[in-house]
């Protein structure tokens, strides 16, 4: 199969536009684009994503900060911290 475009490439060509996609969707569709986001990072950075996190933390918008904020404080109250 000739491919134009490879997976990768298309990945960083289409990312954004691929989240926008899912801005719209089902509560359980964005937590499984999350959950699978967050397992495969963990699997890529040796279950050490720390630094990795650093740097997508310094591409994010501050649109993009403020929601994960947002996200970070509800898990903290849901799990009773």
């Amino acid at each position: 199969m000739n491919m134009p475009e490879n997976i990768v490439s298309a990945n960083e060509k289409y990312a954004e536009a691929i989240g926008y996609d899912y801005g719209p969707t089902s509560n359980v569709v964005q937590a499984a684009l999350l959950n699978g986001f967050a397992h495969s990072l963990n699997i890529a950075c040796s279950r050490t994503p720390d630094m990795q996190l650093a740097y997508v933390v310094d591409g994010m918008t501050d649109e993009t900060r403020a929601i994960f904020k947002s996200l970070g404080q509800l898990i903290e109250a849901a799990d009773g911290h």
